[in-house]
């Protein structure tokens, strides 16, 4: 038995490779749903009764798979199992999720800081000490009331295009809209390739989109965090083609691909799109179009590498934690 365990509610490869590279235990913690919708709890494939010192709590979300349960659903189940584990005497608690739902509410009409807060503060108050997520649609998460550690897969993605595209010289790398801009641009940077910047314009009722640079006859590789839809990123795909572009290819680190998103980018100007399995939501993808990328070796080394190296919560956090410390 080891010190230190890790619990999945999936017994993925990335749940596997990180219990070996820590040395740890692995327990898998299934849940299900009542009739009256309410979720509850397997018993873990071990025992939680032993004297661990650290638990370290991964869930790849799956999404719009047949059997899965709903996104919010699922972060119940989250707080379940970590209240099981502080049942059991496991203090010190970090939670992994490559994808972090709700990230892209980073404004409401209420808060400029957006949802994530809350959801911080209900993950930390159920015991969470530190949270590791990576590709933040805003990495700018000063007012998270937990410790925070952001990992960002432009190494990941720099070294994917090198696999699949051994000659680069008429590649360059865009990102669908200003928000992706400092994404593409790393990887850009690794890659020795120039950017294209587009810029997305948004009214009640229309997109538009424009770019700056020269893609005549180019291949572009359009970056994002998250493949959702599908709209965004097959507009700027159509305008890149429509311009002169031979070739457009796409690298997601989230494939979400909510309503009729994967029939879209089978029939869009796509000529290939890659995504990374930080969620689940693969299970129901089978597409010629799209390859999933297995993140499990990166993420693992990269969740490793960064459990003693975290952001600390800052003061703001602290202002904020204490303005809805009545939770």
């Amino acid at each position: 038995m080891h010190h230190n365990l890790v619990v999945a509610l999936h017994n993925t490869r990335l749940a596997t490779g990180l219990a070996d590279a820590l040395q740890s235990d692995l327990a898998i913690c299934s849940a299900g749903i009542f009739p009256n919708t309410e979720v509850f709890l397997h018993e873990p494939t071990i025992s939680l009764e032993h004297s661990y010192q650290h638990a370290l709590v991964l869930h790849q979300f799956s999404i719009h798979h047949e059997q899965a349960l709903s996104m919010n659903d699922q972060i119940i189940q989250l707080i379940w199992l970590i209240d099981a584990l502080k049942q059991n005497n496991i203090d010190n608690i970090t939670l992994a999720l490559p994808y972090l739902p709700y990230s892209r509410q980073d404004k409401t009409w209420y808060t400029p800081h957006g949802v994530l807060p809350a959801l911080g503060k209900l993950l930390a108050y159920a015991g969470v000490k530190k949270l590791i997520t990576c590709d933040l649609h805003n990495p700018d998460q000063t007012y998270m009331p937990l410790t925070l550690t952001h990992i960002e897969m432009a190494d990941f993605w720099a070294n994917t295009i090198k696999q699949h595209f051994p000659d680069t010289a008429q590649m360059c790398i865009a990102a669908p809209d200003l928000g992706g801009d400092q994404r593409a641009e790393k990887i850009a940077t690794q890659l020795g390739l120039e950017t294209i910047t587009i810029i997305k314009k948004r009214t009640q009722q229309t997109l538009t989109q424009e770019f700056f640079g020269d893609v005549s006859g180019r291949n572009i590789v359009l970056v994002d965090d998250i493949l959702d839809t599908a709209q965004t990123a097959i507009s700027a795909c159509n305008l890149l083609k429509e311009h002169g572009a031979q070739k457009v290819y796409g690298c997601f680190s989230h494939a979400i691909f909510s309503c009729n998103a994967k029939e879209l980018i089978e029939h869009s100007a796509f000529d290939h799109i890659f995504v990374a399995d930080t969620s689940l939501a693969q299970l129901s993808l089978a597409t010629e179009k799209v390859t999933t990328i297995c993140a499990a070796q990166f993420l693992t080394e990269q969740i490793c590498a960064h459990l003693d190296r975290t952001i600390q919560p800052s003061t703001q956090a602290k202002q904020y934690d204490q303005k809805f410390s009545a939770l």
